[in-house]
């Protein structure tokens, strides 16, 4: 697997949000516990620890959401980025009137 050859040869590496990703894909993906387990023992080995809970934390999210409609998106959405990018305050978002695309992320310092 990809992301296990990645992990392994990241060690000694600090820990960030790819990390944080790319262990909440691998609960959301890996078929096998087995792989999982490998996985989390690589993420410790590592010293990885802060990536493990908040990917953990986002694959939780996800898994439990029951999403039906644009605005619950959003919110998942909004909760993931929350966890992801932790700031002394918190993230709002803030539309942005001259693109509809998507939203402005506002960091408030």
């Amino acid at each position: 697997n990809e992301a296990i050859f990645y992990a392994r040869q990241s060690r000694g590496n600090p820990d960030g949000q790819a990390e944080s990703i790319n262990y909440c894909r691998a609960v959301l993906e890996f078929r096998n516990p087995k792989d999982l387990a490998e996985f989390k023992k690589i993420y410790q080995a590592n010293g990885w620890h802060k990536a493990l809970k908040i990917g953990q934390e986002l694959a939780a999210i996800i898994s439990q959401a029951n999403i039906k409609t644009p605005a619950q998106m959003e919110s998942v959405f909004s909760r993931l980025l929350i966890k992801l990018y932790s700031a002394p305050r918190p993230l709002k978002l803030k539309q942005d009137v001259k693109v509809k695309a998507y939203r402005l992320i506002m960091i408030n310092v």
